[in-house]
């Protein structure tokens, strides 16, 4: 009799216990934020994932700038809207709530990996801009590998010229094209930086530069043949080499970089407006591999994030962009949302090597992309 008295009783507790749980942390949206965080603060919607609708979801929002996204200020019980929610003066990414030597920035993302992966763990290098291979020139080629989305017949073009990481932002840049009726042109070649006078290791490997030099004279010469109402420069941030293939030490990188920029921009067609991209952020451990080794916590792969007062590169693209006549935007801080930048945001995993995005993840960043154009390029509200 004993015994069936605690068999019930032990089930009565399980099923209160089952109950309980999905009011205690139901999450209606599905954003990683509980609905009972959304709507006590209320700076997010627990009915929507991503309330500002810019491509980040709520989870991974960091709105006090005090290095925890939404889930970190979740994990700690801090207020999201404050940089220090105790008032001693030291930011809430800085505290160290459990006493352990590690930062609650550093810790903020300590869970398993989400079940629903987008893409899994195994389909994650693969999953690439479906037209990467057609409209990009291969390594070794020199011929211009264009291609033209939208409407062909508009009166607006806008031209996207770069490596494979200009490539990573396609889907997006297609998607505003179709919307707002552009004819956009594509002209990408793997590995090579866009801009005149830099030489890129990989390259210089290859056959010494010289299909990289020689596709960057072409991109020109079509440039001007037929000027395109706007031009955006998309890059990775490569080792430099001089033409002899000797290393240039990283102290002159910041400017050559701007000095390339400002040529590049001085022989483009007078007619086009310009926008050079900053640079993408990068993760120090292969995060695909180390996630693999640590899914029941994630932030042992975390990369943090460069400070802007240290992105000496974006710095002299910026300048180079502003001396050449252009401008200079960046997507940094929708990739790397909060300190140390998120390997996955809400389920969707944001790299699928050390320095590229997953096309699941670009894709979310349309929206970014059409703010980042408005605000520029087009000028906002156009």
């Amino acid at each position: 009799m004993l015994a069936g008295t605690l068999r019930v009783t032990v089930i009565t507790s399980l099923a209160l216990a089952l109950l309980a749980t999905p009011v205690l942390a139901a999450d209606t949206d599905g954003d990683g934020l509980w609905d009972s965080f959304e709507r006590r603060w209320r700076v997010t919607d627990y009915l929507d994932p991503d309330t500002d609708g810019d491509g980040v979801v709520d989870s991974a929002e960091d709105l006090d700038n005090d290095r925890l996204g939404n889930i970190g200020e979740q994990r700690f019980g801090t207020d999201p809207t404050k940089w220090d929610s105790d008032g001693d003066r030291v930011s809430d990414g800085k505290e160290d709530a459990d006493g352990d030597g590690a930062s609650n920035a550093r810790e903020q993302d300590q869970r398993r990996l989400p079940q629903g992966l987008r893409p899994s763990l195994r389909a994650a290098y693969d999953d690439r801009q479906p037209d990467r291979v057609r409209c990009q020139t291969k390594h070794r080629r020199q011929t211009i590998r264009s291609c033209t989305f939208g409407d062909p017949r508009s009166d607006t073009t806008i031209a996207l010229v770069g490596d494979s990481n200009m490539t990573m932002y396609l889907t997006a840049y297609k998607q505003i094209a179709k919307a707002r009726g552009w004819k956009l042109v594509t002209m990408t070649k793997a590995s090579c930086p866009a801009f005149l006078g830099l030489h890129g290791p990989l390259q210089h490997k290859i056959d010494k530069g010289r299909s990289c030099r020689a596709w960057r004279r072409s991109v020109l010469q079509k440039l001007k043949a037929d000027p395109p109402d706007y031009i955006v420069f998309g890059h990775a941030s490569y080792k430099l080499k001089t033409v002899r293939g000797r290393d240039i030490p990283a102290s002159k990188w910041p400017s050559l970089w701007q000095a390339a920029v400002k040529k590049t921009l001085s022989q483009l067609p007078a007619t086009s407006e310009t926008l050079v991209l900053g640079v993408l952020p990068k993760t120090r451990k292969d995060p695909v591999g180390c996630l693999q080794n640590h899914k029941l916590d994630m932030s042992r792969c975390v990369t943090g994030r460069v400070p802007p007062r240290d992105r000496a590169i974006d710095k002299a693209l910026a300048k180079g962009a502003r001396i050449g006549g252009g401008q200079y935007a960046t997507l940094h801080d929708q990739i790397c949302s909060h300190d140390p930048c998120p390997l996955v945001q809400g389920k969707v995993l944001v790299w699928r090597d050390r320095v590229h995005l997953t096309e699941t993840f670009a894709r979310k960043l349309r929206p970014s992309v059409a703010a980042m154009l408005d605000e520029t390029l087009l000028g906002s509200g156009r």
